[in-house]
């Protein structure tokens, strides 16, 4: 998934700018960059690996994650939505990163 590994790549580097472009619609809708930055300013990612990828409808793809972060391995499910607009899902739209569903999601074994 192309845009879960951009969104990544800009948070191992501390770009938060690029990565809110990269977040879902319908989270830049109720969210400002700031929150962004505010949720993610202090993590580090120190490194990532894809582990799998299941897609639970047309617009909806969950990706299993082991993360690093300040150097702790953690599994975790980042899911990541098509949409046409804010609360329009489509598969005629973009991909973004729903951010919270990285940070909060839980600790998973990889399949």
């Amino acid at each position: 998934m192309k845009t879960l590994e951009r969104f990544l790549k800009y948070w191992r580097k501390g770009n938060y700018r690029k990565m809110y472009k990269l977040c879902q619609k319908t989270w830049q809708h109720n969210h400002g960059f700031a929150e962004l930055k505010n949720l993610f300013d202090g993590l580090r990612l120190d490194s990532y690996k894809n582990l799998h990828e299941s897609g639970s409808a047309s617009c909806l793809k969950k990706v299993e994650l082991e993360l690093k972060i300040n150097g702790v391995n953690k599994y975790h499910r980042a899911n990541v939505i098509c949409e046409k607009k804010a609360f329009k899902p489509s598969t005629e739209g973009e991909w973004g990163v729903n951010p919270i569903s990285i940070l909060n999601g839980k600790e998973i074994k990889p399949e």
